[in-house]
């Protein structure tokens, strides 16, 4: 049994080592994954062209990948460059019916226009190694091959015709057996790049600002390794596109001149910040549009309450900001808590959210409103926006703060930092390293929740956290209004304390 996870590459080599395993190994060593290799094809390249291909026999990539199996069971695959049909034969023998996931990134043309894909294996690639897949990711030319078409197609569509299009080819591409698609978005022209996902039953647009850099050499190579080695880390599929993506974002903002031509990216230690993460949207026009909210910079002890006796408590006994959440009562009872509670805290000073009910809330002109991601789906946050009122949104992983940040909220609440008995969750603890990494990351306010008591509170502010959200610790303390006064209290010495310092 490893000790690490492990990944395979099945891939070419690049004499250049900005693409292929080299770029492979690399990427996979950023993500403290093993990447063992099995060379399919040796290429003399530099950065500006490639000179010469030389496929390996199918008998010797077979004898490496029994020797690897035979050793090192893999946590996650990645095939890239094949090369021959032979070869594509063997891998569709060897690798059939395997329990790890498989992503293929369908190498058939360099950038520099080479053909890196041998006719006779198209056939193979389409009809019985695409459907191995888990997820396959071609860039816009070979989207159009996988589909059928021609990858000389112009892209003379813009907007909703060409996301609508784009969204047709992922469909096209799923048709022929693959469990997911990623279309990358890197070759079309625009103010963002716009990645488009699908698995046939959920969908996903992945928008980042485009980086106009000249170092670009092996970007396909380091996203599919970088996705293989996210899964090998055990994250589900999108939270691995989200986190590949971001790397790929990374690598190309510190990558260094090397060579004449396109050089190599940075393939550097996972150090991500705001820039690199992309946005999700559930359309590619929501990517290209958000909603910006004024930050809240004022967050500091924000209990989160029933109902409105519980808000006039919480708000007497000082607290600045508080959340309003009612589960499961009726309409008529929900407005009549919300208009009240909203009365309460203007009386008291105090800024009230209003959890999930935003519409009440637009309506009685609360300070704000929270949701959680389910809720993302159906609010109308550009009415939200429109209203003045600020927003926060809950997040727990990668996908779900990429999420957020496609609304560009006023404050993002991360969780849980420690175990919790208030709601089931399905995430496991973060702690306050995590805390602390998506402090260093994120330039937004950030709200810890989850398991946080006053005895750690101290360290969930120095970790990063503007707020600190609680629930069980007042409401279920015997005198919740001293409660209050003692994280106030405590808020007030970490202050002090930092003034000192």
């Amino acid at each position: 049994m490893s000790s690490v996870p492990i990944a395979w590459t099945i891939a070419g080599s690049d004499s250049c080592a900005g693409a292929g395993i080299q770029a492979d190994i690399k990427t996979m060593q950023s993500f403290s994954v093993y990447c063992a290799s099995v060379v399919t094809s040796v290429t003399a390249q530099n950065t500006q062209k490639v000179m010469e291909v030389s496929h390996l026999s199918a008998a010797l990539v077979g004898a490496q990948l029994n020797a690897l199996q035979s050793d090192m069971i893999p946590s996650a695959v990645k095939i890239g460059m094949v090369g021959s049909a032979e070869v594509a034969e063997k891998l569709v023998q060897l690798l059939g019916g395997a329990n790890y996931p498989i992503i293929y990134d369908p190498v058939m043309v360099a950038t520099s226009g080479d053909v890196l894909l041998d006719d006779d294996a198209l056939d193979i690639v389409l009809n019985r190694l695409v459907p191995l897949a888990d997820l396959v990711t071609p860039n816009w030319a070979e989207a159009h091959v996988l589909a059928g078409l021609s990858h000389s197609v112009p892209c003379d569509l813009e907007g909703e015709e060409l996301d609508q299009y784009i969204e047709s080819l992922a469909r096209a591409i799923l048709s022929r057996g693959a469990r997911s698609v990623l279309v990358k978005g890197g070759h079309l022209t625009g103010e963002y790049v716009q990645d488009f996902w699908t698995d046939g039953r959920a969908k996903a647009w992945l928008s980042s600002p485009r980086q106009v850099v000249k170092n670009t050499h092996g970007t396909g190579c380091t996203l599919s390794s970088a996705l293989a080695a996210s899964l090998a880390n055990g994250l589900d599929i999108l939270d691995a596109v989200v986190m590949a993506k971001a790397y790929v974002n990374q690598a190309l903002r510190l990558a260094p001149a090397i060579g004449c031509g396109k050089g190599p990216l940075a393939h550097l230690d996972l150090m991500f910040r705001e820039q690199d993460l992309p946005w999700l949207t559930l359309s590619a026009g929501e990517g290209r549009k958000r909603p910006d909210f004024a930050r809240d910079s004022s967050l500091g002890f924000y209990p989160i309450v029933p109902d409105s006796a519980w808000v006039e408590k919480v708000a007497a006994a000082g607290a600045k900001t508080v959340q309003l959440r009612i589960k499961n009562q009726s309409e008529s009872f929900v407005e009549q808590e919300i208009a009240r509670a909203i009365e309460i805290a203007r009386r008291y000073c105090c800024n009230l959210y209003i959890n999930d009910f935003w519409q009440l809330a637009l309506k009685y002109q609360a300070y704000g409103v929270h949701l959680g991601q389910e809720d993302l789906e159906d609010a109308d946050v550009n009415a939200i926006a429109a209203s003045g009122l600020k927003l926060g949104v809950s997040t727990h992983c990668y996908q779900e703060v990429a999420r957020a940040l496609s609304v560009r909220p006023s404050y993002i609440a991360i969780g849980p930092v420690f175990p919790t008995t208030t709601k089931e969750m399905k995430f496991a603890p973060q702690g306050l390293s995590g805390l602390s990494k998506w402090a260093t990351m994120l330039n937004y306010p950030l709200v810890a929740i989850g398991g946080i008591t006053l005895g750690v509170a101290a360290s969930a502010l120095d970790s990063g956290a503007n707020g600190i959200a609680v629930v069980r610790d007042i409401l279920d303390n015997a005198d919740p209004s001293l409660r209050v006064v003692q994280w106030m209290q405590s808020f007030s010495n970490w202050h002090q304390n930092r003034k000192v310092s």
